[in-house]
């Protein structure tokens, strides 16, 4: 099966957050659950979505292709686009 290319051109109006939007949507699908009670929350370098278990990256990579512009940081448990601007990561 071929990977989901992430894409992270956004058409106009479409909030940032769009761009990681179908990762979020795929961790959740796989059983992991939002650790708040909102989706995304802004905090001070941009918006942050909080998922309650380990993100499994393994997973991830099988089924998405990453630009470069997004980074999979599995020391410390997050995906992150633009430095900081875009940002899921695990609460535990």
């Amino acid at each position: 099966m071929p990977k989901k290319t992430v894409q992270i051109t956004l058409s106009r109006g479409m909030p940032g957050h769009a761009i990681l939007d179908p990762v979020l949507d795929y961790l959740l699908a796989q059983g992991n659950q939002l650790a708040t009670s909102y989706r995304w929350a802004s905090n001070p370098t941009g918006l942050v979505a909080v998922v309650r278990f380990p993100i499994n990256f393994n997973q991830l990579e099988e089924e998405f292709d990453f630009p470069p512009d997004i980074i999979l940081d599995k020391k410390y448990g997050c995906i992150d686009y633009g430095y900081g601007q875009i940002v899921i990561r695990s609460s535990s």
